[in-house]
């Protein structure tokens, strides 16, 4: 974990990784659903996409450089650390307690990150050079406020799992299938409130090139999110894109064997209302990818900046 985004969560109140249940439950409250703008839903879009990319490229790297298991990343880093090989996966968490302010308890972020290896035959090897696909769980929670006893307070959680196939071809395959939601709660109006809302976010078959010679990459497919969809909320593993979903906006970006993405946005009755470009930065020119040294899942990942309330 990177201590800078402590530091932008104190400030910006942007959000860290975590996995801890809620801080409270007030138990009689107004509860509204927050419908955002839609440059709120683009630039939304466009931080989780992103990130998610990020790590995705930070994992297939890792994979194409590790020559054994234990070249994994074991080191304790400001409160993160690598757990072990515990029922086939290979585990990191993380835990930050902090008290911006001088406030004691004001800040509490933790994480689960998890790794999994599958041979040809589908059965779970340990060493990554054994490994045909990947599989991927990341579990966070982050809550800012909630002291003395009072309810008040803003806290996200994200989620997000899949795998990543054809390891050893190119393109690599992606589908991955993510929950961010957010939750404040504090008097408005003169009355206390939860105001919520959240974005199901799904890679469906999104194929990533790379070229060694160019140490750079391309996209192609579709990332999708959904704003406040309607139920179920907890679908499984992804939503069935032969079901219409119904949500407040819908957002398409689909990448055409390039980096920068053609994005659309959708109203509540799928017509289309705006569209944009999304660039996706070159990781592994940033991180230097092919030749890194620690493998750790969860690094470099931050919840977008929140839309404020």
């Amino acid at each position: 974990m990177r201590r800078k985004f402590l530091f932008v969560f104190i400030f910006t109140i942007g959000f860290y990784l975590s996995s801890c249940q809620s801080s409270s439950e007030p138990a009689d409250e107004n509860l509204l659903s927050y419908n955002p703008s839609q440059n709120e839903v683009i630039q939304q879009t466009e931080e989780i996409v992103a990130n998610v990319l990020d790590q995705t490229t930070n994992i297939l790297a890792g994979y194409s450089t590790m020559q054994e298991s234990t070249n994994l990343n074991k080191v304790n880093d400001e409160g993160s650390f690598y757990d072990g090989f515990l029922d086939g996966w290979h585990v990191w968490r993380g835990d930050i307690r902090s008290n911006p302010f001088g406030i004691e308890g004001a800040y509490n972020a933790d994480y689960l990150g998890k790794i999994q290896f599958r041979n040809t035959s589908d059965e779970t090897v340990e060493a990554p050079q054994d490994a045909d696909r990947i599989r991927i769980y990341l579990r966070s929670h982050a809550a800012f406020g909630f002291v003395e006893g009072q309810p008040f307070g803003d806290e996200v959680w994200y989620d997000f799992e899949g795998d990543i196939s054809q390891l050893d071809g190119n393109p690599a395959k992606i589908g991955l299938f993510g929950k961010y939601e957010r939750r404040w709660f504090g008097l408005y109006n003169d009355e206390e409130t939860e105001i919520q809302y959240n974005v199901w976010l799904d890679f469906e078959d999104l194929k990533l090139f790379y070229s060694g010679a160019n140490n750079d990459f391309t996209l192609l497919g579709d990332a999708i999110a959904f704003f406040n969809p309607d139920e179920p909320s907890n679908p499984d593993p992804a939503p069935d894109h032969s079901i219409i979903i119904k949500a407040d906006y819908k957002v398409v970006i689909t990448f055409n064997n390039s980096r920068v993405g053609k994005g659309k946005v959708y109203d509540n009755d799928n017509n289309l209302i705006r569209e944009f470009d999304h660039y996706i930065p070159n990781y592994y020119e940033i991180y230097n990818l092919p030749s890194i040294e620690n493998w750790q899942m969860g690094v470099n990942f931050q919840f977008p900046a929140p839309i404020p309330l």
